[in-house]
């Protein structure tokens, strides 16, 4: 947490990461770029101004694919790739492993973490001085 920064915003930022990342899975493996335009322009215009649920966003998307592809066939093919119990329920990152967010500082940080894990509190690693390099954003 950053001096003077709100706790809440240290814990809020997961789930926006997370619906981060699924929309990211949907533009590149299921929507793909231009469709994914529209579907974000569809989204908006349905469900602004006013709060939604996880069904309404069920519905929103289902609604939205069943207007973009002429078979029923397409629609299942689509609806069934988006795995929606996996991305809302499951804890952890991406469910499905197709990608990847690393970066040399984020495994720079979390060598660091792992190096005080690993000196169990009895001393800081070398390198703890690199902890200041880290930003969240």
């Amino acid at each position: 947490m950053l001096h003077g920064d709100n706790p809440d915003n240290s814990f809020t930022i997961v789930p926006f990461e997370k619906g981060f990342q699924f929309l990211q899975w949907i533009e590149d493996f299921v929507f793909g770029y231009y469709n994914m335009e529209d579907f974000i322009t569809y989204y908006i215009n349905n469900n602004s101004l006013k709060s939604i649920s996880e069904f309404d966003m069920r519905s929103t998307m289902s609604d939205f694919v069943e207007s973009k592809y002429p078979s029923t066939e397409q629609v299942n093919n689509v609806l069934f790739a988006i795995e929606y119990t996996d991305w809302l329920y499951q804890v952890g990152p991406d469910p499905t492993g197709l990608l990847d967010f690393t970066n040399p500082k984020a495994t720079a940080a979390q060598d660091l973490a792992l190096a005080y894990i690993a000196l169990a509190g009895v001393s800081s690693p070398s390198n703890y001085l690199d902890y200041k390099s880290f930003v969240s954003n």
